[in-house]
């Protein structure tokens, strides 16, 4: 059997990951952890890992990403870029036309969809079970 794919990738690739992940779900302190609290690149790889050809596509996505400040005549890779530059690369991102804007939400809600499936973060987020258990004992559905 092969490595997993948190094992396979660089210290470069980890550290490109680790910066547009830490942009999309910063660390606010011991109470609001982020992604990088989480090991967030290691859940996603483990993630996708069970996904044929999802964990290198999502590398090789990241990779372009790294470059995403060039499209908008920046040029400084973005692992490069300070966490206030990062953010307005992610709005300017946000804010574009058509393709620019989809491609960004994309990306943006698999790293969401990643973090927030982690059982770890549910008690920073209010999160206590699956959605589907029952209601506490007393507790009334209203219409």
């Amino acid at each position: 059997m092969s490595r997993p794919w948190k094992d396979r990738i660089s210290p470069q690739t980890r550290l490109i990951m680790d910066a547009l992940f830490d942009a999309i779900i910063p660390s606010e302190g011991p109470d609001r952890p982020g992604a990088i609290d989480f090991k967030l690149v290691d859940g996603l790889l483990d993630w996708f890992g069970d996904m044929p050809l999802a964990a290198p596509g999502f590398v090789f996505v990241c990779r372009l990403w790294d470059f995403a400040p060039f499209t908008l005549l920046r040029f400084r890779r973005f692992h490069r870029l300070t966490p206030d530059e990062r953010i307005r690369i992610f709005e300017r991102m946000e804010a574009g036309g058509f393709v620019r804007r989809w491609t960004f939400v994309l990306f943006k809600s698999a790293v969401q969809a990643a973090f927030y499936r982690n059982p770890a973060v549910w008690p920073h987020i209010g999160y206590a079970e699956g959605c589907l258990s029952p209601l506490p004992a007393g507790a009334k559905v209203e219409d």
